[in-house]
């Protein structure tokens, strides 16, 4: 059975879990996420993952002094067919606009197990992120630039998330977790071959089913789905909707259009903190090494392990 080891942040508590549900396609702010202080990352080095320890030194590395004004995008300005950033208050493509721009120039597949996702479509829920529709098939490249172009995303940043998060692997599993509240649906205690575990999160961008209750079948059958829930948030975060962030630990006050920071509290479900500025480091240097292209991910073409 597959046992992904990557975690992802609980963002949100139960008690605003209904809330959460009702967002807008506008977006409002959401409340405020749960602690993330005690969990463990994968990190993709010579092996598979480090445990929680070995994030800590990682994160004692970095500090405070690991500034996100020190992570810049590669690029400033698109090249010709290459989705960057768009910044806040731009008008966004849309998705049938990205769609042909992708399949007129389209990607090979690289990540063969992912066919079963890539050509799985999915639809919009009516309250809940109502822009993401999960509405692209392709090769797993295209869906990521698919999904770039939709949402205004640096399409380098997205394919460097993706091997972050799950190596790219639909099938990716993480958050393992003893309580059952937090499982995966079909994924209860012991069902995929750990003993007293499951897993809280899944696929590309490792979403939650606990606090995505609207977005997890879908997330988790669906890699163009799976994508647009996790940029929903994120383009949340970066329209300057997540004012909550003001009222947790941070290390900056929230504002709309950061980039960096957005993609930090993905990972950290925090503004600007030690581990935040970490995870955006890591990106970076993903992205620095064009580790999608690499041997070693290349060659891993095999279910998660």
């Amino acid at each position: 059975m597959l046992r992904f080891r990557s975690t992802r942040t609980p963002r949100l508590g139960p008690d605003q879990l209904a809330h959460l549900q009702e967002l807008p396609a506008a977006g409002r702010d959401l409340a405020a996420p749960a602690d993330t202080s005690t969990r463990r990352r994968r990190t993709r080095t010579g092996t598979r993952l480090f445990g929680f320890g070995a994030a800590l030194v990682m994160l004692g590395q970095c500090g405070n002094g690991c500034a996100p004004t020190q992570v810049t995008p590669t690029a400033t300005a698109a090249s010709p067919g290459v989705y960057t950033l768009q910044p806040l208050g731009a008008q966004l493509p849309s998705e049938e606009q990205c769609a042909a721009e992708v399949r007129a120039n389209p990607s090979p597949e690289t990540r063969p197990l992912n066919a079963p996702y890539n050509n799985t479509t999915w639809q919009a829920h009516p309250t809940f992120f109502p822009r993401a529709t999960g509405n692209f098939t392709g090769s797993t490249d295209d869906i990521i630039r698919w999904a770039a172009c939709k949402w205004g995303y640096d399409e380098n940043l997205l394919r460097a998330q993706v091997a972050k998060e799950a190596w790219g692997k639909m099938d990716g599993l993480g958050g393992w977790t003893t309580d059952p509240v937090m499982c995966l649906p079909g994924h209860g205690i012991g069902v995929d071959g750990t003993p007293g575990q499951c897993p809280q999160v899944a696929g590309l961008m490792q979403v939650s089913g606990f606090y995505f209750p609207d977005a997890i079948d879908g997330s988790m059958r669906s890699t163009a789905y799976n994508l647009e829930i996790g940029l929903a948030t994120w383009r949340n975060c970066f329209d300057g909707n997540e004012t909550w962030l003001n009222n947790v630990n941070r290390g900056r006050q929230y504002t709309a259009g950061d980039m960096w920071g957005c993609v930090g509290r993905w990972f950290s479900g925090r503004w600007h903190t030690s581990e935040a500025n970490w995870y955006m480091g890591e990106l970076q240097s993903y992205m620095d090494r064009r580790i999608w292209e690499s041997r070693d991910y290349l060659s891993d073409t095999g279910p998660s392990a």
